[in-house]
């Protein structure tokens, strides 16, 4: 065999490996990549500590609104409130439909059925928080206010106060929370409102 073709043979061989090399990892990385999509497209197990026994006293209203959670999430935190004494509900729109029971008879029933069900399951709720904001785009989307009536959430509040005391049907609290954005929009202040 001449140098050439032994020079040939090498280039050969050593291509065949490459090949076959190459096709190993690529079917080594072919699973490996369905393994990571499985991975990142089933839900992954997690565990959060529960509370035990909770005995919830408030119920707190507020709205889906992106800009505030941290806000209204955190409200019940400080006013110290520990979890377990408190639950939730997020809505867009917030309480704003039990201003409105004619306009949004659908959303009004909602928010009905759960005060109707927080009052039934936890006897010892006692206070009710409902908060509003400026801006807040279920007013809007529904013919209800405009974005220029910043007042007219807030204007609601007792209102809707005095539905939720109706249809708790029991001597409840209900505490009107006012906020605003300050900073530029870059936080948010919470006022109670005089009952």
């Amino acid at each position: 065999m001449s140098k050439r073709g032994f020079r040939i043979g090498i280039a050969g061989l050593i291509c065949l490996a490459a090949i076959v090399g190459a096709c190993r990892r690529a079917t080594h990385n072919t699973n490996s990549e369905e393994e990571t999509m499985n991975t990142t497209t089933r839900p992954e197990t997690m565990e959060f500590p529960a509370i035990p026994d909770p005995v919830v006293e408030h119920l707190v209203f507020y709205c889906g609104d992106p800009r505030c959670p941290l806000a209204f999430e955190g409200l019940p935190q400080k006013l110290g409130i520990p979890p377990g004494r408190y639950t939730k509900v997020c809505t867009f729109g917030g309480s704003a439909p039990l201003a409105y029971p004619k306009q949004r008879p659908h959303d009004y029933a909602f928010l009905e059925s759960q005060i109707r069900l927080a009052t039934k399951h936890f006897t010892a709720l006692t206070t009710v928080h409902v908060i509003s904001h400026p801006g807040c785009k279920y007013y809007a989307e529904h013919g209800l206010g405009t974005d220029e009536d910043t007042e007219k959430e807030a204007r609601d509040l007792r209102l809707i106060g005095d539905t939720v005391v109706v249809i708790a049907h029991r001597d409840i609290t209900v505490k009107r929370w006012r906020s605003r954005f300050t900073n530029r929009g870059a936080t948010i202040r919470i006022d109670l409102m005089e009952p």
